[in-house]
């Protein structure tokens, strides 16, 4: 944000000839609407019709983290990687000394800008909103409201009340390489939703007949089945589950849980619980040394060796399962498969002008102005 206080005039941007303002930097990734969305309504309508005359600023997100201290905490705020807002609140941001100053550090960024723009607007007896579902109706001039999710950022993977946040439900989100490599769900679907959108040959038409579930199948899985293991089967209902599943062949008891987790919970196979289990009991089965891809893998040649030669789940599951059992079974390894996610490339948006590397104005239409902060594009380094 501090980039954007200077550039209203050299841009030749006068802002008494808008009624409203959308900031958004180069992080960012979308729009992303609904399929049904009306093609004649346009994106920026989403934002600039929450601003009235009580709501002065609005975003995709809302954020009650901030510090452990009184001091370094200063309730909600509209997370800045886009924001849109009126005259009023623009003149009220402009007016303050810290939202649009050039900071030194990223820390003083955040706390001035960023913070800073919703301390302003709710310091001036105005509110804030934005598009998460959650926070739907939330008067956030009530104090009641400011230790909104724990305090904690509804970034992260998953860090919104216990699930991820969607994209076509925040309409932009912030996406970065090292994110897409650790696999954070909203970053993840974001990239394949802008894929879906922008893979085509050269005559314009789109290849749908892929699925990454058969190329990455084994990757995965794995989060899943490290989770079922870690929790162990200390209260999984082993005789319910041969029960409800006739076509399972005849199993011990340990048997029946190792093709629960290598591939009944996948299937959608019918099971129960007897008790909350605990995660981290079932790491005593690791104790002797094993690392995980080996003890997966040999639950994996358990529940091989009893099922009959004959039987099409077996083939299916031998065939899906041996690489990654070969590799499992070697030490020391903690990968899955030897297909790695390539470097995270941030195509050009439609939105911004690819020619600029610098803060541009955009014009929506006659009554809204845009800046977006266009970046260099994502290196494939996980520090930035």
């Amino acid at each position: 944000m501090a980039q954007l206080a200077g550039s209203w005039n050299w841009a030749g941007l006068f802002p008494s000839r808008y009624r409203y303002f959308i900031f958004l930097n180069s992080s960012n990734r979308g729009p992303f609407m609904p399929a049904y969305w009306p093609k004649a309504s346009h994106w920026s309508a989403v934002l600039t019709s929450r601003l009235n005359s009580l709501v002065k600023l609005v975003g995709p997100t809302i954020s009650c983290e901030g510090g452990s201290d009184a001091d370094s905490w200063n309730g909600p705020h509209v997370q800045s990687y886009i924001m849109a807002t009126d005259q009023v609140g623009l003149k009220l941001l402009m007016n303050d000394e810290g939202v649009f100053a050039c900071h030194q550090d990223i820390s003083n960024t955040i706390k001035y800008s960023e913070i800073g723009a919703s301390s302003v607007i709710m310091n001036a007896g105005y509110s804030i909103d934005s598009l998460m579902r959650r926070y739907q109706g939330i008067d956030w001039r009530d104090e009641a409201n400011w230790n909104c999710n724990a305090r904690a950022s509804p970034y992260g993977d998953p860090f919104y009340d216990g699930i991820a946040l969607e994209a076509t439900e925040v309409m932009f989100v912030k996406v970065k390489e090292r994110f897409v490599d650790l696999r954070w769900t909203y970053a993840v679907n974001a990239k394949r939703y802008d894929a879906w959108l922008t893979d085509a040959d050269e005559k314009g038409a789109r290849d749908v007949s892929g699925n990454e579930w058969q190329g990455m199948g084994d990757e995965l899985k794995m989060p899943k089945i490290l989770m079922r293991m870690a929790q162990g089967d200390t209260c999984f209902d082993h005789v319910f589950y041969r029960k409800a599943n006739e076509d399972l062949p005849p199993l011990e008891l340990p048997g029946l849980w190792q093709h629960f987790v290598v591939f009944g919970q996948h299937e959608g196979r019918p099971f129960r619980y007897m008790c909350q289990p605990k995660v981290l009991t079932g790491l005593e089965a690791f104790a002797a040394g094993q690392t995980l891809p080996a003890a997966v893998a040999a639950a994996v040649a358990d529940v091989a060796s009893a099922t009959p030669a004959s039987s099409v789940p077996a083939q299916r599951h031998l065939l899906e399962w041996d690489e990654f059992a070969q590799i499992g079974a070697q030490p020391g390894r903690g990968k899955l498969t030897s297909r790695v996610l390539g470097p995270y490339t941030s195509p050009q948006s439609s939105v911004m002008p690819s020619h600029m590397s610098e803060t541009w104005p955009w014009i929506l239409s006659k009554d809204t102005a845009v800046l977006a902060t266009i970046g260099a594009t994502p290196s494939s380094s996980h520090a930035g």
